[in-house]
């Protein structure tokens, strides 16, 4: 057996990052919501936790995406 034939399952889902961005954005979503029931938080809560995932996620993403024309 050659090192070739091993899949990947990371180097897959990276090749395939752009087709597959809805199916990331489902996950997280899904997510979120199952965290924010299992935390059984308030609706003030969870405003304040989806405004700071958000902020984290945009700041992660501004630093990790060299290039601008993609952001």
């Amino acid at each position: 057996m050659n090192s070739r034939d091993d899949i990947n399952l990371w180097e897959v889902l990276h090749r395939h990052r752009f087709g597959l961005g809805p199916f990331y954005m489902g996950g997280a979503v899904a997510g979120t919501a199952a965290l924010y029931g299992a935390l059984d938080l308030s609706a003030g809560q969870a405003w304040t936790a989806t405004a700071a995932l958000s902020v984290t996620g945009a700041t992660w993403m501004a630093t990790r995406m060299r290039d601008r024309w993609r952001r």
